[in-house]
């Protein structure tokens, strides 16, 4: 009954809300004050429905009365009751409700779970002991400006008993707060009430988290159902393994952060030396030809900006099927979001000057086969170096840190030159894994413009690479409706220095 309840939280509440006025007018006010979580309640702010901690020290006793009236008020609130009992059955639905629903009350509602500390505080009392957790928005490090700080919300919790429902419900609101985004808030929403559920993940981004491991300092990261996962970057040097996805060593993959704006990480020995001369020999069967250029309305343009030769992998080799999988597993997305295999040779001197993976919306309206309307776009790049590169042939970053890195509304003076920012070196066996979309509106149509890389001069000897990219949403089928404002945004919107810098990046090439 209770489980059933919980998903008609929405028609309880609208429907019984004056039966659950006229029962809290009815309770006295004494114990109603007596309802605080730890006895540091926020002057002027309303307990929270979602505190965990709650003693009831009234005088007198808690009597079957009083559980009685616990119950009805529980039920008549539409699944409250089962966060605050701790039932399994629709908990983690039903605490969301309640935190939004909280939210909209009072918006220092959050406060009243505040310990001495100054955490928010879901210790339960019969725990053995307690630790401190910090959750973030998808991505992390959700930033309009360059440089990180940190938005993360650190609560105190029970790692054994504590519901993830009952973290996201405290959390969510906090983290929603923090955003410094308006246009993209970090759960895809400008109004907090109408977002997905929440699903909270591992620091490796693994979905629907189990609190039973958690040790002190873990990250956990909140992501609205149904959006794709976003790596954090934490920072620069950062090592993250990912314990269910294995490099073709048989050991779980690590993915190092190389630059948080733009978000450029590198995974070595993500294939092995057989994978590595099985691509290039499919690329060679299968036939090799001069890259082109996706110019608008002419996706064969030929120019020197880029150079290379390439090749696309048929689905039906058996290579592709296995590093299908692994690129999948890795940026946490569906197969089905991802392109086919692209090998490119780069011989002496061969290069691809800087450019982005995206598409700008406002270039491609007339190909709505793309879904870009649809907030559809390319979300991230794997990128493999299949062997060791004598001389050059980096991929560089310029917005990356290094050398006379190309700070944010900086005119870019070259675009052939890699002699700033970052270069990622060509390791054999090694994969850079690279975003074109940030993190806050990914699935709106975010796009990072700080993302323009290059293939710099290979100066000696050859060099072999493949890469996937791979879109935020199912390619083969558009699941939302059109967005007609997403062309708007790129062309009304005040521009960023960025877009152009991509503008002339444009006319350069043609």
């Amino acid at each position: 009954v209770a489980s059933t309840l919980s998903k008609q939280a929405h028609w309880t509440r609208g429907t019984l809300r004056p039966l659950a006025d006229w029962f809290n007018k009815a309770m006295p006010p004494k114990k109603r004050a007596r309802a605080s979580t730890n006895g540091t309640s926020v002057p002027g702010s309303k307990p929270s429905s979602t505190s965990l901690t709650s003693k009831n020290k009234a005088s007198g006793g808690f009597t079957l009365a009083h559980f009685a009236g616990c119950v009805v008020a529980g039920l008549l609130l539409g699944g409250a009751f089962i966060v605050l009992t701790g039932e399994s059955g629709g908990s983690d639905s039903a605490a969301l409700d309640v935190a939004q629903k909280t939210r909209r009350e009072a918006a220092t509602a959050p406060n009243a779970t505040l310990g001495k500390d100054g955490l928010p505080n879901l210790c339960t009392p019969t725990a053995p002991s307690c630790v401190r957790v910090v959750v973030y928005p998808n991505g992390g490090n959700n930033t309009v400006e360059a440089g990180w700080e940190d938005i993360g919300v650190h609560v105190m919790i029970s790692p054994t008993e504590t519901l993830p429902g009952h973290l996201v419900a405290v959390a969510g609101p906090l983290v929603h707060d923090r955003s410094r985004n308006p246009e993209y808030p970090p759960f895809g929403k400008d109004d907090f009430s109408d977002v997905e559920p929440l699903v909270l993940h591992t620091a490796w981004g693994r979905p629907k988290a189990s609190l039973a491991d958690v040790v002190d300092g873990t990250l956990l990261y909140l992501v609205p159902e149904g959006h794709v996962w976003v790596w954090p970057g934490v920072h620069i040097g950062h090592i993250q393994l990912v314990p269910d996805v294995l490099g073709a060593d048989g050991n779980p993959l690590a993915v190092k952060t190389l630059s948080m704006e733009p978000r450029v990480f590198v995974v070595p020995e993500f294939l092995s030396d057989n994978e590595c001369e099985s691509v290039i020999k499919e690329a060679k069967n299968t036939g090799m030809f001069r890259s082109k250029l996706f110019e608008q309305g002419n996706p064969d343009a030929e120019g020197q900006a880029r150079t290379s030769e390439q090749a696309w992998l048929p689905t039906s080799a058996s290579i592709t099927t296995v590093l299908a999988t692994r690129v999948a597993d890795l940026s946490r997305t569906p197969e089905e979001n991802g392109e086919l295999f692209q090998v490119v040779h780069y011989g002496p001197k061969d290069h691809y000057h800087s450019h982005h993976d995206f598409f700008q919306p406002a270039s491609y309206k007339e190909q709505d086969w793309m879904g870009l309307g649809h907030g559809r776009n390319r979300l991230v790049t794997v990128l493999f170096y299949l062997n060791d590169v004598e001389e050059g042939g980096s991929t560089n970053f310029m917005h990356g840190p290094g050398p006379n890195s190309l700070a944010p509304g900086e005119p870019v003076d070259s675009f052939s030159t890699c002699a700033r920012g970052l270069n990622v070196q060509p390791t054999k066996r090694a994969a850079a894994m690279f975003y074109s979309m940030r993190p806050e509106g990914v699935m709106e149509g975010s796009l990072d413009t700080l993302s323009l890389h290059a293939g710099c001069d290979v100066t000696k000897g050859e060099k072999w690479a493949a890469n996937k990219w791979v879109y935020n949403t199912e390619l083969k089928k558009a699941t939302v409706p059109e967005r007609k404002d997403i062309h708007v945004k790129w062309e009304k919107r005040q521009e960023r220095a960025t877009d152009r810098w991509y503008r002339e990046y444009l006319k350069q090439r043609q």
